[in-house]
């Protein structure tokens, strides 16, 4: 097995669709308003998806609030839900392959970066079950928020745990507006893969990683030429 990666990688839209983790929210508040107010989880859900559609987020529970008749519920205990809930997730299918085949592949066990809301990652990172698959799950903010991409604090807290350079850092994400820049003007290797949301945004004031794939199922075979 080769060891010259330090293998880190990204979560939301890169080992999971990011969408999931919002439908499940959305269920888990309409849920809670069917109990509260009797409006109809399908209706309510269905609402919050297509104003999600149509508007993005932001103002989705806000505008919910605003078309049903819902007193006994407030917007800022929506997002109390949402936030706390535990999501119904599932990885990648070619993530978990992924993650199942690193130990053949490199030495040491990859990290995940992510940004957000720390209890929300965390919460994420219980539902997917991650844990078992990294040396460490680090959530940027408990750094502090200047810390989240692009900045590189956690990488160098990373490459010093491991007492090792930022040029053995290989990072992993999906969004090109802030997962790759900061590592690479670092010294470190970026890949970026097209999923999620964001998978056919093109940045030309960005420098786009050299290594471009459509999934993590080419990884793999990525990483074993890195590593030969």
């Amino acid at each position: 097995m080769g060891s010259k990666v330090l293998l880190v990688l990204d979560l939301d839209d890169t080992l999971y669709p990011e969408i999931a983790f919002v439908e499940s929210g959305f269920r888990a508040v309409a849920s809670h308003l069917q109990k509260h107010s009797g409006i109809s989880k399908s209706e309510s859900t269905s609402f919050m998806m297509e104003d999600l559609r149509q508007f993005g987020r932001g103002k989705v529970f806000d505008r919910l609030k605003a078309s049903f008749s819902v007193p006994e519920v407030t917007v800022r205990e929506m997002v109390s839900i949402y936030r706390s809930h535990l999501p119904e997730i599932c990885l990648f299918p070619e993530a978990l392959n992924l993650l199942r085949d690193l130990p053949s592949i490199i030495s040491k066990k990859p990290y995940l970066v992510t940004d957000g809301n720390p209890r929300v990652q965390r919460s994420k990172i219980q539902a997917l079950k991650l844990s078992q698959f990294f040396e460490r799950t680090y959530c940027s903010r408990d750094f502090g928020m200047a810390a989240e991409k692009p900045s590189t604090q956690v990488f160098e807290h990373i490459a010093k745990r491991e007492g090792v350079d930022f040029a053995a850092i290989t990072y992993v994400g999906d969004d090109p507006s802030k997962d790759f820049h900061g590592v690479m003007a670092a010294g470190g290797r970026a890949i970026r893969v097209r999923t999620g949301r964001f998978a056919s945004v093109e940045l030309e004031d960005i420098v786009a990683p050299e290594i471009d794939l459509p999934s993590l199922a080419h990884l793999s075979k990525i990483l074993r030429d890195l590593t030969d």
